[in-house]
């Protein structure tokens, strides 16, 4: 599969953090038989297991969270009007006038909106928070409280896009192109001897906790752990420690506390051998990933962090590079070759 067109499917799915089980037919389907063992848990994780077929291998573990952001049902109201709460970060200020998908019994369209400006009152400036806003959808009360009970999942309804020069734009792709990055090593690797066999871990709850990733990791007990995630990516006015996460660079390996400093530096060694593109940015003990639990599953995994580049993260217009996605998948299948 192309790369475009494998972004374009995985973004597509929908997997909204404590809803990922809907999503694993889906993915045995698209991927399952780039696998020798899959198994899903609990928690929202779809793992995918290639072996080397050498006894007693040691065990790397690629992982990328599954989930995604998105909104919940809490109200039904008269006049075809839901109201919603978040699920993890959605970045509210761009969210009115935004189309969605509302996954009920029968998935149905609707919008955002909020009091337009010509009806608001005078000096009624606030920011607009989500508990001001509510989804437009056309349909009678009665309609709704049949078809999208409360609990009902929403999404953002846009689909993934190619802009200029290298560019792409969708939703989810926090962390959907991570998810890409490992399917696009695994091809890499396909013909490739290995003495290790790997693991691809699509884990569920990143966006709520990181419970996915630390439940499916106990499961699997690699050796050797690297989550894959994305990071903002510097635009005009961000704070200057941001200016070296750039678009089109390559991926952006992170030194902090609570990844390994050996690993990590045995990955970057990997990295200058192969002439893979990369950035690195140094962090405080947690880096907001799951590279944070990855390293103390069971009686500590050696972890490391590599991440795509992003702009506009958290809505739904998220935007990143293809040479980005491959260069990190290129840099997962050299570390596997290297071990």
């Amino acid at each position: 599969m192309e790369l475009f067109e494998r972004i374009k499917a995985v973004t597509e799915i929908c997997a909204v953090s404590g809803r990922e089980h809907v999503a694993f037919s889906q993915l045995k389907q698209m991927f399952g038989d780039m696998f020798d063992e899959i198994f899903t848990t609990p928690t929202g994780s779809f793992v995918g297991i290639r072996r080397c077929g050498k006894k007693n291998a040691p065990k790397l573990l690629f992982d990328a969270h599954l989930d995604e952001i998105g909104c919940m049902v809490k109200k039904i109201c008269d006049g075809g009007f839901l109201k919603v709460t978040n699920i993890g970060g959605v970045d509210t200020k761009v969210l009115s006038a935004t189309e969605v998908w509302i996954h009920g019994k029968e998935k149905i369209a609707g919008v955002f909106a909020s009091i337009p400006p010509h009806l608001r009152q005078n000096g009624d400036s606030k920011k607009i928070l989500l508990t001001d806003m509510y989804i437009d959808t056309g349909r009678s009360k009665e309609y709704l409280e049949e078809n999208t009970p409360i609990g009902t999942v929403v999404t953002f309804k846009t689909t993934t896009e190619k802009l200029l020069n290298d560019r792409i734009v969708g939703k989810s792709m926090d962390d959907k192109l991570s998810m890409c990055t490992i399917l696009e090593a695994f091809d890499i690797l396909k013909n490739e001897e290995l003495n290790i066999d790997i693991i691809a871990q699509f884990s569920g709850g990143e966006e709520i906790g990181y419970v996915g990733a630390r439940t499916a990791a106990y499961i699997a007990q690699p050796d050797f752990a690297v989550a894959i995630d994305v990071t903002n990516s510097y635009v005009p006015e961000a704070p200057i420690r941001k200016k070296g996460n750039q678009l089109g660079n390559g991926g952006v390996i992170s030194y902090s506390g609570t990844t390994s400093r050996p690993f990590t530096k045995r990955f970057v060694e990997v990295l200058n051998k192969e002439q893979i593109p990369y950035q690195v940015v140094g962090e405080p003990g947690r880096t907001g990933t799951n590279a944070h639990v990855l390293q103390i599953s069971r009686s500590g995994v050696p972890t490391a962090l590599i991440s795509v580049p992003l702009k506009n993260m958290h809505t739904q217009a998220e935007t990143a590079t293809l040479s980005d996605v491959e260069n990190v998948a290129k840099a997962l299948a050299a570390l596997a070759k290297s071990m």
